[in-house]
């Protein structure tokens, strides 16, 4: 989805607002800092995934991957889990 653009997104906020981002693979994403607002990652693979100070209130997380996904400081107020 952003392969290529790694160079482009360094220091910008990543705003991924009620995005479907159902079955996506982001394992060992870092996400830290994101707005992930109200998003679908449902069924998602976030093995590993840097989520720290993310915005994840009302994230659907049903049936997503977590082992070892970095979670310091994230808000999940009201996910889904």
């Amino acid at each position: 989805m952003l392969e290529g653009c790694q160079d482009v997104l360094i220091g910008l906020p990543l705003i991924f607002q009620t995005a479907d981002l159902t079955n996506a693979n982001l394992e060992g994403a870092n996400l830290e800092g994101a707005n992930l607002k109200g998003a679908k990652l449902s069924k998602a693979n976030l093995k590993g995934a840097n989520l720290q100070r993310a915005y994840l209130r009302q994230v659907n997380l049903r049936d997503a991957s977590m082992e070892g996904a970095k979670l310091n400081g994230a808000n999940m107020m009201g996910a889904i889990r």
